[in-house]
């Protein structure tokens, strides 16, 4: 493809927004706005064809000057009559490098800002792509890894939208030169210590040098099939696991996080085994481990032996009473004493704790939060207490049993380093309601798609 001048690139942008995506002229939307060539070309696309955008700047505080790059990204926003946002990241996250770590932390920035409805749109291109399959290759990645870039998928409460995806990096620089609109370079995106600038900078030049004229998009495109062996694999997990519950009709029944039946995971072969868990531990939303911890997890299985964790970073896993249980990470809940929680309004926080009661509006399905739980708030009293268990205690079950605690642990799951903290809810007659995260009574569970409370951990920042 050429590269592209105006009105092309603005035309190109415009059937995106209308037909692909079918979003109206008047829709007001968010651009991710760096500074740089890449999302100013996206800034001024987007007024120069009238659409409504708010421009939201995220300040990485990599450099000493990176406050005063906020400003002018914001003046120069507003000098277009855009309003323009300016977030500070904040502490730095867990991930595979400074870049990822930037990376994690600006996507949850950005995700913070969005309501249900929203489009965030960023200039990600065809190089970007490339680019970032040699990183993933380089590290190792699976196929999540190496699969392109969706032009869109969920972020948040909204939509993140990449519209110059069969783009290339040039084509942008273009339409700016064409029309006189100044950039200016990121002092981050010169910088070695960065793997993607020496990629960039370094690798693909060399490798177009070396006779692969066309690298940046033979690259990009093997990320495309990629994606598409991604997206095949997904449905065939989402297969798998629907006849899983076929086959085991209550085992997510009152479990925030369910155990898979290890009888069900052997009958699987090595490798598809090892596609299987990676989906599924994806879908816990725990970290997935690299090859060699997720292929000790699965001799784990065959030896039948249970009570020993399998730690990978990020996440561990243990076998017991037959099933696999998964777990974030190895460490305790919050400290917290013993609490009464006398439920009012629609929604609130408590010490360690959120609920938000919906109306019968939410779909079924997933919970507003991993390891949420899903209650009938016509068969709860009003007043509830949270305390951790007492040795030797028992609970009344729905038939008004008495049984061990102890035993409802082991069998909901709680791994031992968790058993003397995790939060228990009862009510004034002594029946346990919940165990956080792990186990939902049967006569306390709200119904799919009806009015229901949910009520789940909250976040260490609350």
């Amino acid at each position: 493809m050429a590269s592209l001048a105006p009105p092309d690139l603005e035309n190109h942008l415009r059937k995106k927004l209308r037909e692909e995506w079918e979003l109206p002229p008047q829709r007001p939307l968010w651009a991710a706005y760096s500074g740089g060539a890449d999302s100013t070309a996206l800034l001024h696309a987007l007024h120069r064809i009238g659409q409504p955008v708010q421009a939201i700047h995220v300040d990485h505080g990599w450099h000493s000057g990176s406050a005063l790059w906020a400003e002018e990204c914001r003046r120069v926003a507003e000098g277009l009559g855009v309003p323009c946002t300016v977030l500070r990241l904040e502490g730095t996250p867990e991930g595979e490098g400074p870049e990822d770590a930037a990376r994690r932390g600006r996507y949850a920035l950005l995700s913070s800002r969005l309501r249900p409805g929203d489009f965030l749109l960023v200039a990600q291109h065809r190089d970007d792509q490339a680019e970032t399959l040699l990183l993933q290759l380089l590290r190792g990645s699976g196929l999540e890894g190496l699969a392109a870039m969706p032009s869109l998928r969920p972020l948040g409460a909204g939509t993140l939208a990449r519209p110059f995806l069969d783009l290339g990096r040039e084509d942008l620089r273009a339409y700016l030169r064409a029309l006189g609109i100044p950039w200016r370079e990121d002092p981050a995106n010169q910088e070695d210590r960065f793997a993607r600038t020496r990629i960039r900078r370094d690798l693909l030049p060399r490798l177009e040098a070396l006779g692969w004229t066309q690298a940046s998009r033979v690259l990009a495109r093997t990320a495309e099939n990629l994606g598409d062996a991604l997206q095949t694999e997904s449905w065939w997990f989402v297969d798998r696991l629907a006849g899983l519950r076929r086959r085991f009709p209550g085992i997510e029944a009152g479990r925030p996080r369910p155990g898979l039946p290890v009888a069900f995971l052997l009958e699987m072969e090595p490798a598809v085994l090892r596609v299987f868990l990676r989906h599924w531990i994806r879908y816990q939303g725990v970290a997935v481990p690299e090859r060699a911890a997720l292929e000790r997890l699965r001799l784990h299985l065959g030896d039948g032996r249970g009570g020993r964790c399998i730690e990978w970073k990020g996440g561990q896993a243990w076998l017991q009473g037959g099933r696999l249980w998964l777990w974030h990470a190895a460490s305790a809940f919050p400290e917290f004493s013993s609490q009464d929680w006398a439920r009012s309004g629609d929604s609130g926080v408590g010490g360690f704790f959120a609920w938000e009661v919906d109306r019968g509006t939410l779909p079924p399905g997933p919970a507003p939060s991993p390891g949420a739980h899903h209650l009938n708030p016509l068969a709860l009293p009003h007043l509830l207490h949270w305390r951790s268990r007492c040795p030797g205690e028992s609970y009344i079950d729905g038939n008004g049993r008495h049984r061990p605690v102890k035993k409802l642990l082991l069998e909901a799951g709680v791994p031992p380093f968790l058993r003397d903290s995790v939060p228990l809810l009862w009510d004034p007659e002594g029946r346990l309601v919940l165990i956080l995260g792990f186990y939902t009574a049967p006569w306390a569970r709200g119904h799919p798609g009806g009015p229901g409370l949910w009520l789940w951990l909250r976040s260490s920042s609350g």
